[in-house]
């Protein structure tokens, strides 16, 4: 038998053609684990006699994912049990709502029920675990005008109610300094930032070693890497260890995203006493506009600050010189190519606030690459 659980609605890009990430997935594993749990700890709160929940009573709660419905992302969920009626069902819908309480709670600014296990409140670490800076999710309580609200910042206000850090998805960019193969354990320096521990399964332990080669051959020149995984932060979000490496990379040496935040450290004065430093907000805004085009055409650039407190990329194309200075806080580029043979020259604006922008900025740069 199956019986409606829950339509909740995921929001953010990664779920507007109605589809889901695998990595969502695990997310909803960590869901029911945690409706158990708590269902398991009413029934035995209301049944001191006993020392554990009856045989059988979590073999009778089994969430599928059944359908995903348009409106952004909307998986549906089904809980399956055999047999006509549900054992114990009120333990799993008073669960739920427990639950639910919770997440609005921190929401408004107030506390955890008391009501709710605080030895739980660690399953927040997984349940939501792959929702991203933007991304949310959403459900309507039954019988209520109220609705869940479930993104990064709830998450992190429920698992630091019951301890003093955190995890949250991150993408980490730096070099792998130093490898341990006997504990299967890195440490990667951040750009900018501190070194970190982290470990990683034997899968990975080829792409660790490479990683560290090229450390050692060049040294903080050509060889960042990306590491994607789950990070540990404290209550003042500072980033602690790596706690789950899930994919480690290569990045190209003028990766955009890498070098942005390689300028991001740069400080008022630093051309020789002047130069003013990219804004870090105009930096991010250009990462974020940048991961958001499929600009897989355009070449990758050399980027270099200017004294204006800007950015300029830089191409050279056969005997084409392209640049595009960039003015950060309405990112706006004026294109500029120019052929050291004939001197001829071509100009033009892109705003690169929007896709269209950067689909001109591409078509201004492939072109000439194919007449190079």
């Amino acid at each position: 038998m199956q019986q409606d659980f829950l339509k909740p609605r995921l929001i953010g890009g990664r779920f507007e053609e109605h589809s889901l990430p695998l990595d969502v997935l695990k997310d909803w594993s960590a869901f029911e684990e945690l409706v158990i749990e708590i269902a398991k700890d009413i029934y035995l709160k209301e049944n001191k006699e006993r020392k554990r929940a009856p045989r059988g009573f979590t073999d009778e709660f089994s969430l599928h994912l059944t359908a995903v419905e348009p409106g952004s992302a909307i998986p549906v969920l089904k809980r399956y049990f055999s047999g006509e009626n549900l054992p114990f069902s009120d333990h799993f819908d008073r669960a739920l709502a427990l639950v639910q309480a919770a997440i609005i709670a921190v929401n408004v600014g107030q506390a955890v029920p008391v009501e709710f296990p605080r030895e739980y409140l660690g399953y927040f670490n997984r349940f939501g675990s792959s929702l991203r800076e933007g991304e949310r999710v959403e459900w309507n309580v039954a019988g209520s005008s109220q609705a869940v609200v479930y993104d990064r910042s709830t998450r992190k206000k429920l698992v630091l109610t019951g301890a003093k850090s955190y995890q949250a998805a991150a993408d980490l960019r730096g070099w792998i300094t130093e490898v341990n193969a006997e504990k299967n354990s890195y440490t990667i320096k951040l750009i900018g930032g501190p070194k970190l521990l982290g470990g990683y399964p034997r899968e990975l332990a080829n792409h660790v070693l490479v990683a560290l080669s090229e450390f050692q051959r060049e040294k903080f020149q050509s060889c960042k890497v990306l590491v994607r995984g789950l990070t540990d932060y404290d209550l003042n979000d500072q980033a602690l260890r790596v706690a789950e490496t899930q994919h480690l990379e290569m990045l190209d040496p003028n990766d955009v995203t890498a070098r942005c935040e390689e300028l991001a450290q740069l400080k008022d004065g630093w051309l020789d006493g002047e130069g003013k430093a990219p804004s870090r907000e105009g930096l991010a805004s250009l990462q974020k506009a940048w991961g958001a085009t499929s600009a897989e055409s355009l070449p990758l650039p050399f980027i270099y600050p200017t004294p204006e407190g800007g950015i300029q990329m830089e191409w050279c194309l056969g005997d084409w010189e392209i640049s595009a200075e960039v003015e950060l806080d309405h990112l706006t580029a004026e294109l500029l190519a120019i052929n050291v043979t004939t001197r001829a020259s071509k100009a033009d604006v892109a705003d690169l606030s929007v896709p269209e922008g950067w689909a001109k900025m591409a078509c201004f740069v492939t072109q000439l690459e194919a007449s190079a």
